[in-house]
């Protein structure tokens, strides 16, 4: 009986950890899905300032005014 006691606290810790790094690869898909949506809106910004800054300098303004 102590046996089958403790085959099932293995299964119930084997279950455990695969639930565990189950979270833990949602969390880190989520992360990287943050990283990518982060870097995609700086390179827009950038991009955005980049083509101001060309129409600035093509009045003859200067990008510090």
């Amino acid at each position: 009986m102590l046996g089958s006691y403790c085959r099932g606290l293995d299964l119930l810790g084997i279950q455990g950890r695969i639930e565990l790094s189950r979270y833990r690869r949602d969390d880190d898909a989520a992360i990287a899905r943050a990283w990518a949506v982060t870097g995609k809106a700086l390179r827009k910004s950038m991009r955005r300032f980049a083509a101001q800054e060309s129409i600035d300098v093509g009045r003859g303004g200067t990008a510090e005014a």
